[in-house]
């Protein structure tokens, strides 16, 4: 469904940019990110393909093949962490192998730091990407990366990418590029992101072209224009993006970056810090290029196309596996490293350890008191993580915290105190003034909690950014929670805790590299980089933080219906969502309204042979759009291309017919299924992914099935009553026919012989009668031979005949008989019948 970055070369506006270096791994390493949505031709015969339900429990055998085998490959490659969304600060584990697959060993230096894992550096990227003006060196720098993707090391050393401006240089800056990524058109970006920018003349006409022109106005502020990745115009699809003209000299042109290519230019920046601090040299950016690196995201930029985005950037070694949620990656990183130290150089006792660690003790011990079992959700700890950035967003969760049974914790990089991280409830948002909702996002939190746990409240809230960003969130938090603290719903206090229910936790703040030092920890431990820390150490169950639905047009004339999938807070992965399409149902909703779907009695009457046209029509006509809201009160996003579930291209229509409607008429001929079924699932990352399957059928085709397996139905009935009904008349009429014998030879057994002990031997005649079943004439002519007498037919014997028999009463049962009789029973079953009747004697 989505290619975000494929497509053609070709230069786009004045500076002549390929739109197709980011997809082959050009100046920043973008690689492409693709749905699984079939295209419409192989999309109906596709057999059932639902999403791989990715799990991001970091256990070796619960491992992703392509994370095990990314892991392996780069080995050799230190593997970089940076906070691109909050603090900038940037990690980076070494690596475990040399260049010949030799284990990497580490020997302390004067320092002590060179043994360390994990290095956190003092270099930081920011929100914001600068760029030098008014010199010709640098504008070639910036054209030579954009034409022919080469040039990165180049670009680094004559632009201050990390706003590290010497005196005298004249700069242009790129505010908040982070907040581009993801956003297709101009409307998808927030108002307070796109102010900070001019406005194409074609944009802000709304006439969507996407030549990059000059800014409207003579500041040097960059200017927003809408193109395509094929270097023409939008044409309203997933190839749509947003692109930043810059003005880098007045006599020249401007050049249009997309924003994951300047968003590539700070990953890149963080590559060469980690490739000096390792002892690397500047020159030969192909090596640095292709560092891996480990993403951590917040919640308000877990979109579909947000992670497509930042995966792109980040480079050909970064995949959907190094991608971590903020939070997490916070609360993990506020475990490994100290906010402060002591007089003597020495860490301070870490205050999350403490208090989790104080508050699985005291459920310990209640749950011995209540006895309940030491293990389950009873016992595990709830912590509040609260992440603002200012001017851009908030992000906040309710993670419930599973111990380390295995070993004792006590925050050391070999003893992990925590080993599941279970998220509960989340609430994140965009907004100029974050703290505004932030009463709001606690109430939610506070509300979802007491549904999923009653009773239950987080023993210690965490505030992760800037060191300014999390004093300005902590006085926030106070205030909202002493107000808070008395009501139940919305306190953050257990009410099982005596001592300290009138007490409101303090926020407990962390280092501005806790967010990178624990992306980076849990990209080690995914990727084996840790050989003292077992890959099941860490396992995390993240949720949705955004809404995911879709959006289903009948035709042009029909209001589209929307539909939420899967809402905030639901647990990951999630689906396969099935939506099962029918070409009756389609017909109904545009004859009637969407509203009569799903009515079997309206939808009914269109499944006649003679509503053939409308359902074919209906069919080619439906369209289904996944929409996506970012958070709970933003606008639907759409997130690829519409699908069309009941549509496929006429398998009669040849090559030279398809390419010719392309160019000229701009339809290919298609035809309508009359069923199909939709399949929706969202990954433990946050990816959408779709596919559609079906016998791919036409309506015509379809029609006829049904006619043919409506025949064969009741053909197979009608076989069925033959076959099964002639068993049970033959059956009935060789029963009757051997009683009718059986009578008419105790008559004559009595007319002839009377008084023998033939006579009124009714079990003795019935076995001569089945003994002699093929051949009764046989039987007779024996019997007239042997007493000269002719054996009448059963209504030519005189009436009256056998009415001298003697009336034999049944005996009453006796229970305490039933043993004897049946011993007698055995017995004369035992007795062989006198059955010779050759013997004449004996007829």
């Amino acid at each position: 469904m989505s290619l975000a970055t494929s497509g053609g070369g070709g230069g786009m506006g004045g500076g002549g940019m390929s739109m197709a270096t980011m997809a082959h791994g050009g100046p920043t390493g973008m690689q492409a990110h693709s749905h699984t949505q079939p295209p419409p031709s192989a999309a109906t015969n596709a057999t059932s393909i639902s999403a791989p339900a990715l799990n991001l429990a970091l256990g070796a055998d619960q491992l992703d093949k392509r994370i095990a085998s990314h892991a392996r490959s780069t080995a050799s490659l230190p593997l970089v962490a940076v906070d691109i969304y909050g603090s900038g600060a940037v990690c980076y584990n070494r690596p475990m192998v040399d260049e010949e697959g030799k284990a990497m060993r580490y020997v302390s230096g004067a320092g002590g730091n060179d043994a360390k894992p994990i290095v956190s550096l003092k270099n930081s990227v920011g929100n914001s990407v600068y760029f030098r003006t008014e010199d010709e060196g640098a504008y070639k720098a910036c054209r030579k990366l954009l034409s022919r993707g080469k040039g990165v090391g180049l670009v680094l050393k004559s632009h201050p990418i990390n706003g590290d401006v010497k005196d005298g240089m004249e700069v242009v800056s790129v505010p908040h590029v982070t907040q581009l990524l993801g956003a297709r058109r101009m409307s998808d970006l927030d108002a307070n992101i796109a102010a900070l920018y001019n406005a194409s003349a074609s944009t802000a006409n709304g006439d969507g072209a996407g030549d990059a022109i000059a800014p409207t106005d003579t500041s040097t502020r960059p200017t927003l224009t809408q193109t395509s990745l094929d270097g023409g115009d939008p044409k309203n699809d997933d190839y749509d993006r947003i692109a930043v003209s810059l003005s880098l000299h007045s006599s020249k042109k401007p050049l249009t970056f997309l924003p994951e290519e300047l968003v590539g230019l700070s990953y890149s920046k963080a590559k060469l810090w980690a490739h000096l601090s390792g002892g690397g040299v500047e020159e030969g950016e192909e090596v640095y290029g292709d560092y891996p690196v480990a993403i951590p995201l917040p919640g308000y930029a877990n979109s579909d196309a947000g992670l497509e985005s930042v995966i792109e950037a980040a480079g050909v070694n970064c995949n959907e596996g190094l991608v971590y949620n903020r939070g997490i990656c916070a609360l993990v990183g506020a475990q490994k490293i100290s906010m402060n130290a002591n007089s003597n150089g020495q860490p301070k006792p870490n205050k999350l350890l403490q208090c989790v660690g104080g508050e699985l003790e005291r459920l310990g011990k209640l749950a011995k008191l209540q006895e309940k079992p030491m293990e389950g959700e009873h016992t595990q700890a709830l912590i509040m993580l609260v992440g603002y950035t200012a001017g851009i967003g908030m992000e906040s969760y309710v993670v419930q915290l599973t111990p380390n049974t295995n070993q004792k914790g006590d925050g050391s990089p070999h003893t992990p105190a925590i080993a599941g991280y279970k998220t509960l409830a989340s609430y994140c948002y965009r907004d100029a003034n974050p703290l505004d909702n932030l009463e709001d996002a606690i109430e939610h939190l506070m509300e979802t909690v007491q549904t999923l746990l009653p009773g239950r409240g987080v023993c210690a809230v965490l505030t992760y950014g800037t060191l300014t960003e999390q004093k300005a969130a902590a006085l926030e938090l106070l205030s909202i929670l002493k107000a808070t603290a008395g009501d139940q719903t919305g306190s953050l206090l257990d009410p099982n805790t005596k001592d300290s229910v009138n007490v409101t936790p303090p926020p407990i703040a962390t280092r501005e590299d806790a967010v990178a030092y624990g992306a980076c920890v849990m990209a080690s431990i995914s990727h084996l980089r840790m050989p003292d820390i077992p890959p099941t150490s860490i396992a995390t169950q993240p949720v949705l933080t955004s809404r995911v639905g879709i959006r289903t047009t009948y035709g042009p004339d029909i209001p589209p219906t929307y539909k939420i999938i899967f809402d905030c807070d639901r647990q990951l992965p999630a689906g396969p969502y099935k939506l099962e399409c029918r070409a009756s149902e389609c017909a109904a909703a545009v004859a009637h309204g969407p509203e009569v779907v799903g009515d079997e009695d309206v939808v009914g009457k269109f499944m006649k042979k003679g509503n053939i046209p409308e359902r074919d029509l209906a069919a080619r006509a439906l369209e289904v759009q996944m929409v996506q809201k970012t958070h709970r009160e933003s606008e639907w996003v759409t997130v690829g291309n519409p699908i069309k579930p009941l549509c496929r291209e006429d398998a009669t229509t040849t090559k030279a017919d398809k390419s010719d409607a392309k160019d000229g008429d701009e339809e290919v001929a298609y035809v309508g299924c009359e069923a199909s079924t939709l399949e929706i699932s969202v990954n433990a990352s946050g990816t959408i992914t779709s596919c559609v399957y079906g016998d791919g059928e036409s309506i015509v085709q379809a029609t006829k099935t049904a006619r043919n397996e409506k025949l064969q139905k009741y053909f197979w009935i009608l076989f069925s009553i033959l076959f099964f009904g002639g068993f049970f008349l033959k059956s009935y009429w060789e029963d009757r026919v051997q009683r009718l014998d059986t009578e008419r030879l105790l008559k004559y057994y009595r007319l002839a012989s009377k008084g023998t002990m033939a006579d009124g031997d009714y079990h003795q005649a019935r076995y001569v009668v089945y003994k002699y079943r093929n051949k009764k004439d046989k039987l007779w002519k024996k019997l007239e031979r042997k007493y000269d007498l002719k054996v009448p037919e059963l209504w030519e014997f005189p009436e009256g005949l056998m009415d001298d028999d003697p009336v034999v009463e049944e005996e009453k049962e006796d229970v305490e008989d039933l043993d004897a009789e049946e011993e007698k029973e055995e017995k004369t079953a035992q007795k062989p019948p006198v059955d010779d009747l050759d013997d004449e004697d004996e007829l």
